[in-house]
């Protein structure tokens, strides 16, 4: 039934532009973002390895994180909605790099003082849903509404922006929830045995 009306309207007139855009932004274009994690996730339980060391890790993702900046230039350049137009096979891309970063960050010797583990990031981390959620479309009002094309400042304001929006959603939607939720839910088993 899901498929049928994602294609009722490809099907009632042929529209491959339709068809295709659609295809890209839908569950199975998504696909391969979520195939990539979930076989990370498998071969890092499956495959336990010592950790990396601190040098490896810190060599491995620099080159991911710049890899990562490479292949999303052009995404950044053209507007996300016409770069998936033209490219929709950079999710496998950007998927396995992502993938890459997440599971050098968990495999590597962790630092005595990290410049990743703050208050800063910490801060981040807790608004990171809203921030996710927030920031593309942001961005893309950003880029409708800025006089100057400079893809610097588009991506200054807009990230400026994001951080502050993420935290006007975390404080009046999503905290009261996640309040409620420690009130409604019962308690864990850890916390059972510890009394």
């Amino acid at each position: 039934m899901v498929v049928l009306k994602l294609f009722s309207p490809a099907l009632d007139k042929p529209n491959l532009f339709e068809l295709k855009f659609r295809l890209i932004l839908s569950i199975l274009g998504q696909l391969p973002a979520f195939l990539v994690g979930l076989l990370l996730a498998l071969l890092f339980h499956r495959y336990p390895i010592r950790s990396i060391s601190q040098t490896h890790g810190v060599i491995g993702l620099f080159l991911l994180v710049l890899a990562l900046g490479v292949a999303l230039f052009p995404q950044a350049k053209l507007g996300a909605l016409h770069f998936l137009w033209s490219a929709p096979y950079y999710i496998w891309i950007e998927s396995a790099l992502w993938g890459g970063i997440v599971w050098l960050l968990l495999k590597r010797t962790p630092p005595p003082f990290s410049i990743l583990d703050n208050k800063l990031t910490r801060h981040l981390g807790k608004i990171s849903f809203s921030l996710y959620l927030l920031h593309m479309p942001i961005l893309q009002l950003v880029i409708k509404h800025l006089a100057t094309k400079e893809l610097l400042a588009h991506l200054l304001i807009a990230s400026f922006l994001s951080v502050i929006t993420a935290q006007i959603s975390y404080l009046i939607v999503e905290h009261p929830f996640l309040k409620l939720k420690s009130k409604l839910s019962p308690p864990s088993l850890s916390t059972e045995v510890k009394s």
